[in-house]
């Protein structure tokens, strides 16, 4: 499932405060910094088996706080955040009780973020319970895997793109932002990485 923007067709996420500037491909979804976040339909949530969740990033800040995306299944817990804490891009995961799903927390990229460049993020979550493997790619690169020590809560329905509620916000660029109900294998995310036109 692709998430639609100015350019390419998709599922459409609902938009608050944000605009379309110039994108990896064609446009892409901006963020100010402030105020402004998408939500995603309920249907997408977190699948109870293998998927994967890829897209581009580019980031007007590395200071401070800044979620791309998160999953909550209420108001006070979280699924799973994916977000830059200065220059490190950080994945957290979590049980539904609200305590840590990964036996690494959070899992952390080895690429060096920052301003004004266009990164690929894939998140490859090979099954969702005790023992399964999670792998953060960079750029096509695998740059930090871990374990489950939980099982991920599969009881989200509620994406946020650039906003953690009630806390930071994201100042930058999201574009082909994909979730797949597969866990993707290496030569595929670096096939998304080598992409040359919005698909």
């Amino acid at each position: 499932m692709c998430i639609r923007d100015s350019t390419c067709g998709g599922t459409a996420a609902t938009s608050s405060g944000t605009s379309y500037g110039t994108g990896k491909f064609g446009k892409a979804i901006l963020f100010n910094g402030t105020s402004s976040y998408a939500t995603l339909p309920n249907s997408i949530g977190i699948p109870s088996g293998p998927w994967t969740v890829s897209y581009w990033f580019n980031t007007n800040s590395v200071t401070g706080e800044e979620p791309h995306m998160v999953t909550d299944w209420n108001t006070a817990n979280y699924t799973l955040m994916i977000k830059t804490i200065g220059t490190s891009l950080n994945v957290y995961g979590y049980t539904c009780a609200g305590s840590a799903a990964f036996n690494s927390q959070p899992i952390s990229a080895t690429t060096t973020i920052a301003t004004g460049i266009w990164y690929h993020v894939a998140l490859v979550i090979d099954n969702v319970t005790l023992g399964d493997g999670v792998t953060l790619y960079i750029n096509g690169s695998s740059e930090a895997t871990t374990t489950l020590s939980n099982s991920l809560c599969t009881s989200a329905t509620n994406w946020l793109l650039g906003d953690e509620p009630g806390s930071q916000h994201y100042d930058g660029y999201l574009d082909q932002v994909r979730f797949f109900n597969a866990a993707l294998t290496a030569s595929q995310v670096t096939e998304l990485y080598n992409e040359v036109a919005c698909t």
